[in-house]
Formats: structure tokens, sequence, C-alpha cells
């Protein structure tokens, strides 16, 4: 029998685990995972259950917050394209994150298929609107003329979002990698502007 929270020496139960946990992952995603005792949804009543998915779920939206706070961040800073892409394929790695806590194997199966299902719906939405931004900055302020629109169309899908459904799936909080990026010349914008930059062209997270 578990004893209970608080008392030195205790052991902490699966629940308590986890919240930690999740509290300490929703600051640092780089925090391994490896180590979550399983949990079965029979295992507790339906409310405790809810709970704890609440936990999941709060860590999942600071890390989605903070990662859109990095995607402002770049895109609004790179100095060149060739810069930020990559800094687009950095941020690949904090969503891969996002979507190996969905998949966790210590999750019940009804919360994996739950929370992959929204990490896959956000992650398609995170690219499309970033795609349909940069083609509607041709009308907008910066005035982007149609070969920069391609230009940087190409560089947001080159650098696609939807990589992270190709990570491995770890849970150590290894440095996450994927394949090899092709090899591409830098080739400096020809002026120092960043058409690209202003918060309006960056997709929101869920409920924002």
């Amino acid at each position: 029998m578990t004893t209970a929270p608080g008392v030195p020496g205790a052991t902490p139960s699966a629940y308590e685990t986890w919240v930690v946990r999740m509290r300490a992952w929703s600051d640092d995603p780089r925090i391994p995972l490896d180590d979550l005792p399983p949990l079965r949804s029979d295992h507790y009543t339906p409310d405790t259950f809810a709970r704890l998915f609440k936990h999941v779920t709060a860590a999942i939206t600071a890390a989605d917050r903070r990662w859109h706070e990095a995607l402002v961040q770049a895109w609004s800073t790179s100095p060149d394209s060739f810069q930020l892409g990559q800094r687009l394929v950095q941020l690949r790695s904090t969503l891969a994150r996002r979507v190996q806590l969905a998949g966790h194997p210590s999750l019940p199966e009804e919360a994996r298929e739950i929370l992959l299902k929204n990490a896959r719906e956000d992650v398609q939405r995170y690219q499309r609107e970033l795609e349909e931004a940069v083609v509607s900055s041709s009308s907008a302020a910066s005035r982007l003329d149609a070969p920069e629109v391609e230009r940087m169309l190409e560089l947001v899908r080159t650098n696609s979002f939807l990589r992270v459904f190709d990570f491995e799936l770890r849970q150590d909080g290894a440095t996450i990698e994927a394949a090899p990026l092709p090899t591409v010349d830098h080739v400096p914008d020809p002026d120092t502007r960043r058409p690209w930059g202003g918060r309006r062209v960056v997709p929101r997270p869920r409920g924002e």
C-alpha cells in the first residue's frame, strides 16, 4: 500500500509521480519521461483520472505556448531566410516532445488516442496557417512580390513542422533528430529587411 504523500521516505504513487513530472515537464520538455509508471484508467475513479488527465493537458498547453513564443521570436528576428530555416528546424524538437508525450506508452490507450489526434490536428494546423500567412503576405503591409512569396513558401514547406511525425519516439529526454536535411547553399536575402517579420504570420496554439 502506498504511503500518504508528503511522508518522508514514502513511495509516491503513479498518480503523484505523473503530476510532479508533468509540472516539471511543462517548464522544460527535455525532462526524461521514460521512467513514468504505467497508468490504467480502471485503477482510478473517473473523477480521479479526469484530474490526472488535466495535468497532462496543462503541461501540453504550457509547452505549446512556449513553442509559439519561440516561433514568434524566430520569425521576427531571423536576419535572413537561411537562419530562419535553421530555427524552424530547431522548433520541431519541442513539437516532437509534445507528440511523444501524447503517445507515451504508459498512458491508457484511450488517452493516447485523444492526445495523438489533438497533436496531429494542431501540428497540421500550425503548418497550414503558416503557409497561408506567407501567401497572404503579398497583399499585407510587407508587400512581398510573387518570387519572394514563392521563396518563403518553399522555405516553410522544406522545413515543415509535419516532419515531427517522422521522429523516433523517445522518452529519455535526449536530443531529437530527424533524417538529415538536404544540403542547401547559404544564399543571403537580397536586403536586410525581414519581410516575414511580425506576429500576424504566426499560428496560434490551441484555445487562443
